[in-house]
Parts: structure tokens; C-alpha cells; sequence
């Protein structure tokens, strides 16, 4: 494992600690990482479980959540914000990852361990 910070989680490292979280039984050595495959999102069409890109998988974990997402203000590049209630303030170039980073930073703090696979 290998520490990093939530706020430079890439795609991949973002969907596998939400899995994480949302999938506590789940044993990430008897898994592919890179395929997603670990994750049944019930769908019949075999979808890869992405929710800091699909808005159908991160979405409603937003919502129950309570995470609020918003432009950066002053128009600073592409960054767009995300906080629950008032805290986990994160960031990310859009609002599904940045809200995906505040969920992750609400439940395991401003750094987490991730699979050396998935750096």
C-alpha cells in the first residue's frame, strides 16, 4: 500500500477508495484492479463502476451525502469545489471528482492508502 494525499487522487485511485468505502466486504487482493470488476453496479451491460466520472454511479452517492459542489470563485482555471457541510473542503476539474474526493476525505481524513497497482 501507498500513501497519498485525497486531494492528488487520480481517476482510478478516487473510484477504487469509493468502492472501498461503499463495498467494505469486498477484498481488494482476490480483484483485478484494473478492470472494476470487484463492483456489482447492477447493471446487465457489464458497466466498469466509475462514480468520479459517471454521473449515474456518483451522483446519488452526492445527494446521500450531503456534498455540495460549486465553481471555484474568481474563475481560477477549471476547478470546481465540493464540501459537506462545511468541511472536507476538496477540489478537482470537475464537480463529480471533486465531490468523489470530499466523500472519500469525510469518511478516511486528508491522506489515504491505496494498492501500489493503482500509482
Amino acid at each position: 500500500m501507498k500513501q497519498i494525499k485525497v486531494t492528488e487522487a487520480t481517476n482510478i485511485q478516487i473510484d477504487w477508495l469509493v468502492s472501498t468505502l461503499t463495498n467494505p466486504e469486498w477484498d481488494y487482493e482476490d480483484r483485478a484492479y484494473n478492470t472494476f470488476d470487484w463492483v456489482d453496479t447492477g447493471d446487465t451491460n457489464d458497466e466498469q463502476y466509475s462514480p468520479s466520472t459517471e454521473w449515474s454511479q456518483g451522483g446519488p452517492l452526492l445527494c446521500r451525502e450531503g456534498i455540495a459542489t460549486y465553481p471555484m470563485p474568481g474563475g481560477v482555471g477549471d476547478e470546481w469545489r465540493a464540501e459537506k457541510y462545511g468541511r472536507h473542503l476538496q477540489a478537482g476539474p470537475d464537480p463529480l471528482i471533486a465531490a468523489m474526493r470530499c466523500f472519500v476525505a469525510s469518511k478516511l481524513g486528508e491522506t489515504v492508502e491505496v494498492p501500489e497497482e493503482l500509482t
